[in-house]
């Protein structure tokens, strides 16, 4: 369970992309289930493997959208 981010609507039209803020709980979430299990048996080294694999694609995910949510910001201020 991650905790809720409230961001006021002006932030949206702001860089760094509000966006951002959600890759700190991703990751907490990820250190979380990373630490609290044992990786001693081959179902739980894939298990871990496919952990991994999700976390770094989530994480990557919200940087293109971030990144994306930011060129357009800065688009609208060279309008």
């Amino acid at each position: 369970e991650t905790d809720t981010i409230e961001k006021p609507r002006v932030d949206f039209l702001q860089t760094p992309s509000p966006f951002r803020a959600l890759t700190d709980e991703v990751e907490a979430v990820e250190d979380d289930l990373v630490e609290t299990e044992s990786y001693d048996t081959v179902p739980d080294q894939i298990r871990m493997a496919v952990r991994n694999a999700y976390f770094e694609r989530l994480l990557e995910e919200i940087d293109e959208m971030a990144t994306f949510h930011e060129e357009m910001i800065d688009d609208l201020d060279d309008a």
